[in-house]
């Protein structure tokens, strides 16, 4: 599946070689070798078969065109046995972010093996352009559209590489369960923009779940796909963006090192197996050894929303009384940011117990000192449809006129 190294020509094997000694790109094909005997061997009656080979694949797929160049390159995988993958790029020359492609592919790989701790499963990995509207995975190829610019290219080709991982190796059920598949690879898009491009992708407006928010028109994430409603962003939020934004905002709660454990875990534990929602959920409470019935049922379950707001910042004898209200359904902790007028900080936590116990409002109170600014959740962590009250400033003195 996605093999591009049938019966190469003696210049094409020499490039490949070298491609697969190092980690910068080689054009194997160019535009102008685009042809028999210069691309692929010769044979006597002008003939050639290929055969392909793979194992542990759930699918097959295969691609082949006489206008495409070749780009290929090596990833390393963190496999101790051999620890690279070969990377391929096949696509029109004339599409240019494509040029780009083999680099994209394998970022994708040596990120995405880093961080789920699990080496990419396969020898290869071939990113192929073609007539589609968007993306689509097979087990060691992809076939991606071209009518991407290179942000979008890089996106694309990460999420469809992504999928080695889910479901291509975690066989999860994509049909009854579209969430676990394609918000797993969405979370872990997000994470991969955001180390490609260093900068924070998880803010609303990256995240298409926060357009569809509280208008009636969600549908929960725990749905078959094909009872969602035809001709409507519902499906694509439900399965894509929310359960991404699910999984931020766990590690919000729990913390980066103990969330990554965690997935870590579920991926290693369920490889090569078939696991339902229920096998997430059990994975990640018993590495985490906390109960997190309350964070799953509205986020997955429900379509309420999470909205915190800064109901006022009052001086006190004792410090400065912060209040916030919680003006939505999901419960979740509250993470406050505070600056002071002499520029220092601290932070404070309201904890989800309070949302639980059934309070609409909570206050905490900071040392004596003027308090400039009050932030909730700064890091984007949590999925607050509504951030235009999550930030307080004091008002400056204004001289006379």
């Amino acid at each position: 599946s996605g093999a591009a190294r049938p019966c190469p020509s003696e210049p094409t094997r020499e490039r490949l070689a070298r491609a697969a000694r190092s980690d910068t790109v080689v054009a194997v094909v160019r535009a102008e070798e685009r042809r028999t005997g210069s691309a692929t061997a010769t044979s006597d009656d002008g003939q050639l078969t290929w055969r392909f080979r793979a194992e542990n694949v759930r699918d097959v797929a295969f691609g082949t065109s006489d206008a495409y160049v070749w780009d290929a390159t090596s990833a390393q995988t963190g496999d101790a046995e051999d620890g690279t993958a070969m990377v391929h790029a096949l696509y029109r020359p004339e599409y240019t972010p494509w040029h780009r492609s083999a680099e994209y592919s394998q970022f994708a790989i040596e990120h995405l093996s880093d961080m789920l701790g699990m080496p990419y499963p396969y020898p290869h990995m071939t990113a192929v352009e073609g007539i589609i509207g968007g993306g689509m995975e097979y087990p060691m190829m992809t076939l991606i559209g071209n009518n991407y610019r290179p942000r979008g290219l890089f996106s694309v080709t990460y999420h469809e590489i992504s999928h080695m991982w889910f479901p291509m190796s975690v066989g999860q059920n994509e049909k009854r369960y579209t969430w676990m598949d394609e918000g797993t690879t969405s979370f872990n898009t997000a994470e991969g923009a955001s180390a490609f491009y260093d900068e924070n992708a998880w803010n609303s407006s990256n995240q298409s779940y926060y357009r569809l928010a509280g208008t009636g028109l969600e549908i929960p994430s725990m749905r078959h796909a094909d009872n969602y409603p035809v001709g409507t962003p519902a499906r694509g939020i439900a399965s894509y963006s929310k359960p991404a934004l699910v999984l931020h905002a766990l590690r919000g709660v729990v913390g980066g090192q103990r969330f990554f454990e965690a997935y870590r875990t579920y991926a290693e534990r369920w490889a090569y197996k078939h696991p339902q929602p229920y096998d997430l959920f059990n994975t990640f409470e018993d590495v985490l050894g906390e109960e997190l019935d309350w964070f799953w049922t509205p986020m997955l379950y429900e379509t309420w929303t999470l909205d915190h707001a800064i109901g006022s910042v009052d001086s006190t004898d004792t410090g400065t009384r912060i209040t916030i209200v919680d003006e939505g359904h999901t419960p979740m902790p509250v993470r406050l940011h505070i600056t002071y007028a002499d520029g220092t900080t601290t932070e404070r936590t309201i904890p989800v117990d309070v949302w639980l116990s059934g309070a609409r409002e909570a206050s905490v109170t900071v040392e004596l000192g003027t308090v400039s600014r009050v932030v909730i959740d700064p890091e984007w962590y949590f999925p607050d449809v509504d951030r235009t009250d999550n930030r307080w400033t004091a008002e400056s003195d204004v001289p006379d006129s």
